[in-house]
């Protein structure tokens, strides 16, 4: 926005535009920076429902995975500790 203000004074300064006209340039620059925060606040708040609608389902997805993963991690548990040592590891998992 400084680039563009400096702009508006330098055409001021040249006598290419009046105050007026100076004022109104700066206003609408002022109002085009305020629009794209309040878009940026907007988008914001749609992604973070976004997100706490979906968290639900993510989060029982990932239960699930975890869940049905341990059978399979307790197999290259014992695998290794069969190769490792010679036995298992018993009841350890």
């Amino acid at each position: 926005m400084n680039r563009e203000r400096n702009i508006v004074l330098q055409l001021l300064a040249q006598g290419r535009i009046d105050t007026a006209q100076a004022e109104r340039l700066i206003a609408a620059l002022s109002a085009e920076r305020e629009s794209l925060w309040a878009m940026a606040g907007c988008a914001a708040i749609v992604a973070i429902a976004q997100v706490h609608s979906l968290a639900p389902g993510l989060l029982h997805m990932v239960r699930e995975v975890i869940v049905s993963s341990l059978p399979a991690l307790h197999h290259i548990v014992n695998s290794f500790g069969l190769f490792v040592s010679g036995s298992s590891f018993g009841g350890l998992l």
